[in-house]
């Protein structure tokens, strides 16, 4: 994002380095795990709409 100061995205950098590498993973699988549900959900909402379409 763009629209992110560069004082804000120093502070975030600092804040995420600042996490254990334990922290690090943890939070890193969750995001994938999240967005993995989120993409499937879009998937088959498609699936639905095309069948509805048709």
């Amino acid at each position: 994002m763009d629209d992110t100061p560069k004082h804000v995205k120093k502070l975030q950098l600092e804040i995420w380095l600042a996490k254990p590498p334990e922290e690090w993973i943890r939070l890193t699988l969750q995001m994938n795990d999240d967005l993995f549900t989120l993409w499937d959900e879009v998937k088959k909402n498609m699936a639905e709409s095309k069948k509805s379409d048709s």
